[in-house]
């Protein structure tokens, strides 16, 4: 692909990775189940122990963190970018 859309397409894979670090370990356990193993919240539940109920309002809030850690990081780099342009 054009090279622009690959840097830019590694640099939020980047800023991702970087917001999901600093989620909370229970928080990211909940992402990388739910995300990367495919598993529903009551598949979730049995494996660590908890209720579906517990699980889905934990992935929710995990959910949320994570979203909110991506806009900050995204705000953060669009304000470095702007500096570095002269803004």
């Amino acid at each position: 692909g054009d090279p622009e859309q690959v840097a830019a397409g590694r640099e939020r894979l980047e800023m991702v990775g970087r917001a999901l670090s600093d989620l909370k370990p229970d928080d990211r356990e909940i992402v990388r189940l739910t995300l990367v193993d495919g598993l529903r919240p009551r598949e979730i539940a049995a494996r660590i122990g908890q209720t579906p109920e517990v699980v889905r309002k934990r992935k929710s809030r995990a959910f949320k963190r994570l979203r909110h850690a991506i806009q900050d990081r995204s705000r953060t780099a669009r304000s470095d970018h702007d500096e570095g342009e002269g803004r």
